[in-house]
């Protein structure tokens, strides 16, 4: 009769176990999140926005997503500018892993470690902005780091924002 019981209760765990499987997504489990398939769709200036993040509002000729404003803010010199440091993010040996797990998993990396070669990353420091929420006064910096911020949006993780940060510097 022990035996028995003992058998139900492992029955009972490994049915307990696979139900917690069924009920988290797997993106949810604790993953590199620049590895992500969702993050690595929602890194993309033209389709972030839609996947539920805010990367247009740190990138100066873009316009941030409804509500939401450029003032206050540091930006990327372009699209483009984002998308070298993306792209040197994504395939850096360099950088710590960053589990894609909790509330909203956040990275701050040296501008070296991501450019090698660079100590500063060129970006503007908006101090206005128009109706729209584009920067209507801007002056030049220069800042040693840059962040990543991610979130899961209903099943998926994606990349909610990224800006140049840490100490910058004005340069005008």
């Amino acid at each position: 009769m022990v035996e028995v019981k003992g058998s139900l209760r492992s029955v009972g765990r490994a049915v307990l176990a696979a139900a917690v499987v069924c009920v988290v997504p797997i993106q949810a489990l604790a993953v590199e999140c620049r590895t992500i398939g969702t993050v690595k769709e929602s890194a993309s200036v033209d389709t972030n926005t839609s996947k539920g993040g805010h990367l247009t509002q740190h990138i100066a000729g873009e316009t941030p997503p409804p509500r939401l404003s450029q003032a206050d803010k540091t930006l990327f010199t372009s699209p483009e500018a984002y998308l070298g440091v993306w792209r040197n993010y994504e395939s850096s040996n360099k950088i710590p892993n960053l589990n894609c797990s909790g509330p909203n998993p956040y990275h701050e990396i040296a501008v070296r470690d991501i450019l090698p070669g660079v100590d500063r990353i060129g970006g503007f420091k908006c101090y206005g902005a128009n109706p729209d929420g584009t920067c209507s006064n801007q002056q030049r910096t220069k800042c040693d780091k840059i962040a990543f911020g991610y979130r899961l949006e209903g099943s998926n993780w994606i990349l909610v924002t990224s800006y140049p940060t840490g100490v910058c510097t004005n340069t005008n």
